[in-house]
C-alpha cells in the first residue's frame, strides 16, 4: 500500500489543506463547502453519507494538460543488402579461372545423362515386364469371309443339321438372313458351315454363297511379359547382365567426365604456412559455435522511436544453416586443401586460400582478398525472437517506447524486450559484393576476419613488389618478404612468380625443348597448380601440345608423374625454378 500525507488547518468556515495533489482551500460549513485547489474549483452538498460534486468552471484554476511530444514516424526507403550482377564481381586477377570454372560448370555430365538415367529406366522396365499383372487386351482383327447367307424367299426357319442328310440330328435353327461361315461346298447338296465352333450343314436349296468382310475380336496377351514365379531364373540371369553392363558403362562415363570436367588446384604449402592455413580453417570453424548465424536482407532507417521499440533501423534477416568448414563449388573441382563455405540465402560464398569465390545458380564470381573490405563489430540488437543461449542481454526496451525511454502506457501489451549485444560482419569490393552477416555468439568470427585482412595485406605488398620488379627495379621498397612476416601475416598462397622470361639462349628450346617449354612452366609457377588445360589456355595451343608440353615438364623433373588423378608441382618458388633451368641447361650443353 502506498502512503501519502493529507493535512487541514481550520478557523470558523476557512479550512487550508496539504496533500500530495498541492494546496488547497475551502469555505463554507458542513454538509455544503466550496473546494478551491490544483484540480480546479469545486462545490460539495450532501449529510448521512450522501454527498454531490459538481466542478464550477467560473472558480476554477486552469491547469495545462501534459503535452505527448511525439514527433511523426517516418521511414527511409528500403536498402537491400546484396551483392551486384555476378559476371562484374570478378576483378582482373581472377576471370581466367573462372571462365573455366563456369565453362566446365555448365556442361552436362555423361555419367547422369547417358547412365545413370538409363540405368534407372532399365531397372523399372526390368521390374515392369516381371511384376506388373498381365492383362488380357482385346484385339479387333477384320477378314473377307465366304458365307452362306439363308434366303428370305421360303419365309421359314432352317435347321442346322449335323451331317448332311435330312434324317440327321438338328443342332440348332437359323431365320432368313443370318450367315454362317463357308467351310466346304464339295456336297452337291449340303454346305459344310462352322455354328459355334463345330461343323454343321444346310441345305443349298434354302442358302446361298456369298463373300463378306467380317470383323472378329479376340483377347491377346503381351508376348513381352513374363511371370516371376515362372521365369525366376531368366529374371536374375538379366538383372546380372545389366548390372554388369552398366557398371562398365559408368566407370567409363565417370573418367570421360572426369577429364571433361575436373577442375584440379594444388596448393604447394610448406609446414610453417600449413600451420597459419590450418589457424585460418579453425578459426572459421568458431561461426560453427555460434547458436545463431543470420543474413541481413535488408535495412531501413527511422525515427519511429514508439513502434520501433527505440530502435534506430530496421533489419530483415534470415537464419543461415548452410555452413561447413570443407566444401567445393563444384562437384568436380579437386583441391588439396579445405575450404570453408557459407550458404547464404541467395548466393554461396567459398573461402579459398587466396581469393574468395561467389556461386549464384551456376553463376560464378571471384574476388582476390586484397580487393575485399572485411571488417566486423559489435552491436545491440533488439531481439523480438527467442534469445540465444550464446548471446549476452545487455539491457531491455519496452515493445511500445516513449521519448524518455519509458513505456507508454496507453498500449496494455507494453511488454519489456531484450536488447542483445550481437557481432555484425560485412565482406565488400568496388566492384559490387557486399553481404553482410551476424552472429549470436559477439566476436566469433573476428579472428577469421583478421586473417582475410591479413592475407588482402601481404597480396597487396606483393603485387607493389611485382610492378617494380616488372618496372625493371631490382630493389624492393620494403625489403624481401620473409618466412617471419608469412608467418604474422597470412600469406597469399599463389603470388605472380618473379621468374622473367628470358633464361635460356636464343634456339636452345627449339633445339632440344620446345619453345613455348620456358613459358609453360613459369605459367604453372604462377598459379601454383600443374594443369594441362591451363597451359592450354594461357599459350592459345592445342591440347595435343599442351600434353606434350606437360610430358616434358615431367621429364625435366618440374612435375610429378600423373597420380590419383593428378599431378603436382615440384618447384615451389622462381629460386627453385632457376636452379632447374641451370640444371636443364648444364645437361644439353656437356
Amino acid at each position: 500500500m502506498g502512503w501519502y500525507f493529507r493535512k487541514s488547518f481550520g478557523a470558523g468556515p476557512f479550512r487550508v489543506n496539504l496533500s500530495k495533489s498541492g494546496l488547497s482551500y475551502s469555505f463554507g460549513a458542513k454538509g455544503a463547502r466550496i473546494n478551491y485547489g490544483p484540480r480546479g474549483t469545486y462545490v460539495n452538498f450532501g449529510s448521512n453519507g450522501i454527498y454531490y460534486r459538481k466542478k464550477i468552471g467560473g472558480f476554477s484554476q486552469k491547469t495545462k494538460s501534459k503535452q505527448y511530444d511525439y514527433t511523426p514516424q517516418f521511414y527511409t526507403e528500403q536498402h537491400t543488402i546484396t551483392s551486384g550482377d555476378i559476371d562484374k564481381i570478378t576483378d582482373t586477377d581472377s576471370q581466367d579461372f573462372i571462365n573455366e570454372l563456369t565453362e566446365k560448370s555448365g556442361k552436362i555430365s555423361y555419367f547422369r545423362v547417358f547412365g545413370i538415367l538409363p540405368f534407372i529406366l532399365s531397372i523399372l522396365a526390368l521390374l515392369g515386364i516381371f511384376f506388373l499383372p498381365n492383362s488380357p487386351l482385346t484385339s479387333l482383327k477384320t477378314e473377307t469371309h465366304i458365307v452362306v447367307n439363308i434366303r428370305n424367299d421360303h419365309g421359314k426357319n432352317l435347321n442346322i443339321r449335323s451331317k448332311p442328310q435330312l434324317s440327321s440330328n438338328v443342332l440348332g435353327v437359323l431365320a432368313p438372313g443370318q450367315k454362317l461361315k463357308l467351310v466346304d461346298e464339295i456336297d452337291t447338296a449340303w454346305y459344310k458351315v462352322d455354328y459355334k465352333g463345330n461343323p454343321a450343314y444346310i441345305n443349298k436349296s434354302y442358302a446361298n454363297r456369298i463373300s463378306e468382310e467380317i470383323t472378329s475380336s479376340s483377347q491377346v496377351y503381351n508376348a513381352y511379359q513374363f511371370n516371376y514365379q515362372e521365369y525366376t531364373i531368366l529374371f536374375w540371369v538379366v538383372l546380372f547382365f545389366i548390372l554388369i553392363g552398366f557398371l562398365f558403362l559408368l566407370r567409363y562415363l565417370a573418367e570421360v567426365d572426369r577429364r571433361r570436367l575436373l577442375i584440379e588446384i594444388n596448393y604447394e604449402i610448406d609446414d610453417s604456412i600449413k600451420e597459419v592455413y590450418d589457424n585460418f580453417v579453425k578459426h572459421f570453424a568458431e561461426i560453427l559455435s555460434s547458436s545463431r548465424v543470420w543474413q541481413y536482407i535488408h535495412s531501413k532507417a527511422t525515427n519511429d522511436y514508439k513502434y520501433s521499440s527505440g530502435a534506430g533501423s530496421t533489419i530483415t534477416r534470415k537464419l543461415l544453416t548452410k555452413l561447413s568448414t570443407n566444401k567445393m563449388p563444384s562437384r568436380l573441382f579437386v583441391t588439396n586443401v579445405d575450404i570453408p563455405y557459407i550458404g547464404l540465402i541467395n548466393a554461396e560464398l567459398y573461402f579459398f586460400p587466396e581469393r574468395l569465390i561467389i556461386k549464384r545458380g551456376t553463376q560464378f564470381g571471384a574476388i582476390m582478398y586484397r580487393n575485399i573490405n572485411a571488417y566486423g563489430s559489435l552491436t545491440r540488437f533488439i531481439e523480438t525472437d527467442n534469445v540465444p543461449v550464446d548471446s549476452k542481454v545487455v539491457d531491455k526496451t519496452w515493445r511500445y517506447l516513449n521519448k524518455d525511454g519509458g513505456p507508454d502506457r496507453r498500449f496494455r501489451n507494453n511488454y519489456q524486450i531484450p536488447i542483445c549485444q550481437y557481432s555484425e560482419y560485412s565482406f565488400e569490393s568496388s566492384s559490387g559484393l557486399n553481404e553482410r552477416i551476424a552472429t549470436s555468439k559477439a566476436k566469433a568470427f573476428d579472428e577469421f576476419i583478421y586473417y582475410i585482412r591479413a592475407i588482402s595485406t601481404l597480396q597487396q605488398k606483393f603485387s607493389s613488389t611485382l610492378s617494380k620488379h616488372k618496372s625493371g627495379s631490382n630493389t624492393y621498397e620494403n625489403g624481401p618478404i620473409k618466412n617471419q612476416q608469412i608467418n604474422k601475416q597470412f600469406p597469399a598462397i599463389s603470388p605472380k612468380t618473379l621468374v622473367t622470361k628470358s633464361f635460356f639462349a636464343p634456339g636452345f628450346l627449339e633445339k632440344h625443348l620446345d619453345p613455348l617449354f620456358e613459358e609453360a612452366a613459369i605459367i604453372l609457377l604462377e598459379n601454383r597448380m600443374a594443369s594441362t588445360s591451363l597451359i592450354q589456355r594461357k599459350l592459345d595451343i592445342g591440347y595435343n601440345r599442351a600434353g606434350r608440353l606437360m610430358d616434358l615438364l615431367e621429364s625435366e623433373g618440374l612435375v610429378s608423374p600423373f597420380k590419383n588423378t593428378s599431378r603436382l608441382l615440384l618447384v615451389n618458388s622462381d629460386q627453385e625454378l632457376r636452379k632447374e633451368f641451370e640444371r636443364i641447361l648444364a645437361k644439353y650443353n656437356r
